[in-house]
């Protein structure tokens, strides 16, 4: 039984910082994915092997030592209800064990093979899974740039288990249906148990996200609203690769707010609403697509013209009213990277960005996460322009960003959440699915989710 999972990364649109406050934020699921073989062989001496390319891991361990770790913590005995935090003893012995089959484990690939053997032992206990089992992990995602991989690993780790203890089903992604609420909840929930064992505190929002896909408003202490069938935009991703401190920076924000609070306050309020007005505008656009696409079952306006075409591009109308949201949007972009610099978290690398995607005449481009370095976000903007001299322009922008040693990533937001894929060539071995040239794997499907 061989299978690919796929979990998509996330981006920080809205209210970073002010979230931290008690305002709300808005995290959207990007197309650069995690994707995850999983391919089960019968052995005489069954092994768990975790390969992960992007950090030079490649970690196996048999199942006998994992059998006797399970009936030493009763792990078999639970069901698949969540735990709520970790076993300390368990994860003490597995660290243990981690490091004991491979002592040269940095803390990076040391975290990514406990957080994997803590879901293995607790989903997949000897009365359920006894074969070897090979899990290797490949990714289109920047690791560990705040854009969510920790997440969308874990997010594909649990489903993959969960296919394997039965609780997905092959036969679901065989006829396409659909996971259920109720199933996309056990990954959401069991992701975040692995998060726990990487991040120890984690907020559980990249979860959600990578889990649901779509966009998430978030609100302590535990306001959560999922948009998850919402319009796609298209974004440029550009990777600074400047390292930053996100406590450093949470911090000084802090420090700002306490010592100068008459104004740090209503920045922050303003940067909530910025959120709360932005999800009223995604919330928007959505019934807009939705009444063109009915409009289109019905007869009213006419189908797509070429099976690549998108439905609402054939009703001027329609288009016209989702470049006005569009609109809204790149303010909405604007000023919250304006609030963001006020609040001293920007970097001069970020400016950078942002001055050059004015330049090319792209759209408007914020800091995304933490700050301080790390990533920027474009949401481009088609107005006034052909797609090719779109398409120059983004060619320019990157030729420019390279020169920096910036990397950029094209995506879209409010991409699909996690997802099942059992036919395609790059199942036939775990070789040829290692050898998918990175740019292709977004290729992979049809995918159920």
């Amino acid at each position: 039984m061989d299978y690919i999972i796929s979990a998509p990364g996330k981006v920080i649109l809205f209210g970073e910082h002010a979230a931290v406050f008690g305002k709300p934020a808005i995290a959207a699921a990007i197309d650069l994915r995690t994707y995850l073989l999983v391919e089960t062989c019968t052995s005489d001496t069954p092994t768990v092997t975790l390969e992960f390319p992007d950090i030079h891991l490649n970690f196996k361990v048999q199942v006998d030592k994992l059998a006797s770790l399970t009936a030493q913590t009763k792990a078999d005995h639970l069901n698949w209800s969540t735990p709520k935090t970790l076993d300390k003893h368990i994860f003490d012995s597995l660290s243990s064990l981690a490091l004991l089959e491979e002592p040269g484990l940095t803390k990076v690939q040391q975290a990514a093979v406990v957080s994997f053997l803590y879901l293995y032992i607790h989903l997949c206990p000897p009365s359920v899974c006894s074969d070897s089992s090979n899990w290797v992990v490949r990714s289109t995602l920047p690791i560990g740039a705040g854009l969510g991989s920790s997440a969308s690993i874990c997010v594909c780790l649990a489903a993959g288990l969960l296919v394997l203890n039965g609780q997905l089903s092959i036969d679901q992604a065989r006829d396409f249906k659909s996971l259920t609420e109720k199933q996309l909840s056990l990954v959401d929930d069991w992701s975040f148990v692995g998060e726990m064992c990487i991040h120890g505190n984690p907020s559980g929002i990249d979860n959600a996200v990578a889990t649901q896909g779509g966009a998430l408003l978030f609100q302590r202490p535990n306001n959560r609203v999922p948009l998850v069938d919402i319009p796609e935009m298209k974004l440029l991703l550009t990777n600074t690769k400047h390292p930053r401190s996100t406590a450093d920076l949470v911090g000084g924000v802090g420090v700002l707010t306490k010592e100068f609070g008459s104004i740090m306050d209503p920045i922050m309020t303003s940067v909530g609403e910025i959120s709360n007005q932005a999800m009223e505008i995604i919330s928007k656009g959505k019934k807009v697509v939705d009444q063109s696409n009915l409009e289109i079952e019905q007869g009213i306006l006419p189908q797509p013209t070429s099976e690549d075409a998108c439905n609402v591009m054939e009703d001027e109308a329609t288009l016209q009213k989702l470049r006005d949201i569009g609109s809204e949007m790149q303010h909405l972009v604007r000023i919250n990277h304006g609030l963001l610099i006020a609040m001293g978290v920007s970097h001069p690398k970020l400016e950078i960005i942002r001055t050059a995607s004015i330049t090319h005449n792209l759209g408007e481009t914020k800091l995304t996460g933490a700050g301080g370095g790390g990533c920027a976000i474009t949401l481009v903007t088609s107005k006034d322009k052909t797609a090719a001299q779109l398409e120059e322009n983004i060619i320019a922008f990157t030729k420019e960003m390279a020169n920096h040693d910036f990397e950029v990533h094209e995506t879209t937001i409010g991409a699909r959440g996690v997802g099942m894929c059992i036919d395609h060539p790059s199942l036939k071995t775990v070789e040829a699915f290692k050898k998918v040239d990175r740019a292709d794997l977004k290729n992979i499907g049809p995918w159920t989710h």
